[in-house]
């Protein structure tokens, strides 16, 4: 992450783009969820997800939600493995 800005002097006015400051996005969760989803069905299909990202902060909450996407999936697919090994124990013992 990188450090905050600081400010270089006092502003009486400051004027800004704000391209979707008058749209309602969906939550971070629902964002999270529908990128998940993306990358499924284009693993699924043998396809690549591009992701155009123009800014710092931007690319940097991207990459947060990647990581969170593939960590959680890293543990769900470890506790599959772990539930199958141990069904597999269980059989063994009963033969």
């Amino acid at each position: 992450m990188l450090a905050a800005p600081k400010s270089s002097c006092r502003v009486d006015t400051l004027v800004i783009e704000s391209t979707y400051g008058a749209k309602t996005h969906d939550s971070r969760k629902q964002c999270s969820v529908k990128l998940k989803l993306v990358i499924e069905k284009a693993v699924a299909d043998n396809c690549v997800v591009l992701i155009p990202a123009f800014s710092i902060g931007r690319t940097q909450e991207l990459l947060y939600e990647l990581e969170q996407i593939i960590h959680v999936e890293s543990i769900k697919n470890l506790t599959k493995k772990t539930k199958t090994i141990k069904v597999l124990n269980m059989n063994q013992n009963i033969i």
